[in-house]
């Protein structure tokens, strides 16, 4: 059993200027020094060559306060060796963020986040890969933006340097090569090989216990999230129309659906509201749930269109217009929205503080991609983060429902697939999940 005074840290790894976004959650002993830790997250991401060198930076409030942890072939900035400094002392206090820079055939920038100091599971080895996206750029790229440039390249035929990127990226046609494909099972293969063992082999000096790359998976979807809060007091005192008053009784009957005699009153409040105010993003969302409620799908959708259109950055203008997407089958157009920022702290990282109703509203969308996509492992995991921290929320049931349907239809699939079968097999299509009817996400209360 390790030392309790050092928890296991779970990490999110983000390569830097990657879109869709190229990301591995991992679970690791915090008492390793950073030379195993860049070999572990080499191996997570999937990167086949060594790097040449590599830094890591914990940014100070100033340039000068920055602090370095160097390899030992790396020149120029003067700092600390990575192999005589452990991460919880890289990671100490209130750090939470360092990046992490190396170069194979170019440079490449990650950012290593602390997620969470998690108590060891006794029947687990560590380190572990969780979760992750996107798979890895190919070794010989200069740096993430020609990555990004050939991937921008590839998605136009007409382009003149279509033939020679897909060339590059050593492949025959487009569709081949899908930058989101993300195996769970391989990133865990890539950490037991003998290589990344061998390197990441802690020095017998420090009379430490040898370092194991064994994978044992994970037991819990929950997640410490400590990289913001979320609360559920009122983050702000809301636009002049979205008076507390109209806030709660719209919180009231969306979407319990109950006490609908009153709906027609609010809805015509709402809609003399946006009139005099129609480029109020909050206001408009409300009044986009009345319309879905009550069977105007059409409005809606026209609402969240234009609200989206107005605001894109707004939480709940682009997860209601993510979902609507879904909703219709432009799945390719739902992905490019969400832009592989599949946590609330990448989407919006300026921000430390999120409303439970941000939170509810993202991963409510959050579920509904992945189960569009048919990643039911990642819903799952969405879906018991939500229910952990508002386990009365409304769409728990419906994405429950999607869920308990989509992993049957899995296994009537493997069933009919066994060999042996002699029955005539049918074809059993996927569920597509559907926007529910309430569902416009409802906005920061003011």
């Amino acid at each position: 059993m390790q030392d309790e005074n050092f928890p296991i840290y779970q990490l999110h790894i983000a390569l830097l200027g990657t879109s869709p976004l190229m990301w591995r959650r991992i679970e690791t002993r915090s008492d390793i020094t950073l030379v195993e830790l860049h070999q572990i997250v080499h191996a997570a991401m999937g990167w086949k060559w060594s790097a040449k060198s590599y830094q890591f930076i914990v940014r100070g409030k100033k340039a000068a306060q920055d602090r370095f942890y160097a390899s030992d072939v790396t020149e120029g900035r003067l700092g600390e060796k990575s192999s005589d400094t452990l991460l919880h002392t890289a990671l100490a206090g209130r750090e939470r963020r360092m990046a992490y820079e190396f170069v194979i055939s170019g440079r490449w920038i990650s950012e290593i986040t602390l997620e969470g100091r998690l108590d060891e599971v006794s029947h687990r080895r560590y380190p572990c890969c969780v979760a992750g996206a996107g798979q890895c750029p190919p070794n010989f790229l200069n740096n993430s933006q020609h990555y990004s440039e050939l991937l921008r390249i590839i998605k136009n035929p007409n382009h003149p340097g279509f033939h020679n990127a897909l060339k590059t990226l050593r492949v025959s046609h487009a569709g081949e090569y899908d930058p989101e494909k993300f195996d769970l099972q391989q990133a865990n293969a890539d950490l037991r090989t003998p290589r990344a063992e061998r390197l990441a082999q802690r020095s017998e000096s420090r009379g430490s216990p040898e370092f194991k790359s064994n994978i044992g998976a994970p037991d819990s979807a929950v997640l410490q999230l400590i990289s913001y809060e979320i609360t559920f007091e009122p983050l702000d005192e809301g636009s002049p129309p979205v008076t507390a008053e109209l806030a709660q009784r719209y919180d009231e009957l969306c979407p319990s659906g109950h006490d609908e005699d009153h709906w027609p009153a609010l809805q015509t409040e709402l809609e003399q509201v946006h009139e005099k105010f129609p480029e109020d993003a909050k206001i408009a969302n409300y009044l986009a749930g009345i319309y879905s409620r009550i069977g105007r799908p059409e409005d809606s959708k026209r609402i969240v269109e234009r609200q989206y259109r107005l605001h894109p950055d707004y939480l709940f203008a682009r997860a209601s217009w993510i979902k609507l997407l879904l909703h219709d089958h432009k799945i390719e157009e739902a992905r490019s929205v969400l832009d592989g920022k599949f946590e609330l702290s990448l989407m919006y990282p300026h921000r430390k503080i999120f409303h439970a109703t941000e939170f509810a509203a993202f991963y409510d969308m959050i579920i509904a991609y992945h189960l569009a996509m048919g990643r039911l492992e990642e819903a799952e995991k969405a879906l018991a983060l939500l229910k952990k921290l508002l386990p009365d929320h409304w769409s728990i049931s419906g994405h429950e429902k999607h869920l308990m349907w989509a992993q049957s239809i899995g296994v009537l699939k493997e069933m009919l697939a066994r060999p042996g079968k002699r029955q005539k097999r049918k074809s059993i299509a996927s569920p597509s999940p559907q926007l529910p009817s309430h569902g416009t996400n409802m906005p920061l209360p003011g």
